[in-house]
């Protein structure tokens, strides 16, 4: 009895086995590839020869690009320049009131009293530009500044004898600090308006 119990327990288990693994087999299953068929894997792509280079071309493309990322330094340094606008504009009205000492002069002894001020503002003007720019590469304005001071404010040895400019090349220098003025004016306008990246 015992005997015949295992010999149906082992029938069943079978039957069960082989229905179990009929029915894991995907009916969707494709057949493995033989013969030509798995020939036809094994075939290399076909290679195209290489495009001829155009040396025209390129030299246009690199061009574009060179010109692209100057914009985009251009436009860097505007931004930064843009962020620190209350500053820039501490800076200019500061070299602006310093230029009107000069304009205002009419004898010698105004000219060295507008020196002897511009000297003595140089250094916390310095210090703003400092702030501003510590390392001088990212402002657009920051050397315009320092050429604008260095003419406001040379050091007494700049001059015959350490005295005060004369007054004869006073017009050159007043137009030149106008046409400073107006280039440091048209870079803050252009900062005013910088096209930040999002």
């Amino acid at each position: 009895m015992r005997s015949t119990l295992c010999s149906a327990a082992y029938a069943l288990s079978m039957m069960f086995g082989v229905a179990a693994l009929g029915c894991r087999r995907d009916s969707t299953e494709e057949p493995t590839p033989t013969g030509a068929a798995t020939e036809v894997a094994r075939v290399e792509p076909r290679r195209h020869p290489r495009l001829p280079e155009d040396a025209e071309l390129g030299r246009k493309a690199t061009e574009q690009w060179e010109e692209h990322e100057r914009e985009e330094e251009q436009n860097r340094r505007l931004c930064y320049d843009h962020e620190r606008l209350p500053q820039h504009r501490a800076v200019t009205a500061a070299l602006e009131s310093l230029r009107q000492r000069f304009e205002r002069a009419r004898s010698e002894s105004d000219v060295a009293g507008a020196q002897a001020l511009a000297r003595r503002e140089a250094p916390a003007l310095r210090k703003q530009l400092d702030d501003i720019d510590p390392w001088r590469n990212s402002s657009l304005l920051v050397a315009d500044y320092d050429a604008l001071l260095a003419r406001l404010a040379p050091p007494p040895s700049a001059a015959p004898g350490g005295s005060a400019l004369p007054l004869g090349p006073l017009g050159p220098l007043r137009s030149e600090l106008d046409e400073r003025l107006r280039a440091i004016e048209q870079k803050l306008e252009a900062a005013e308006e910088c096209e930040e990246e999002d």
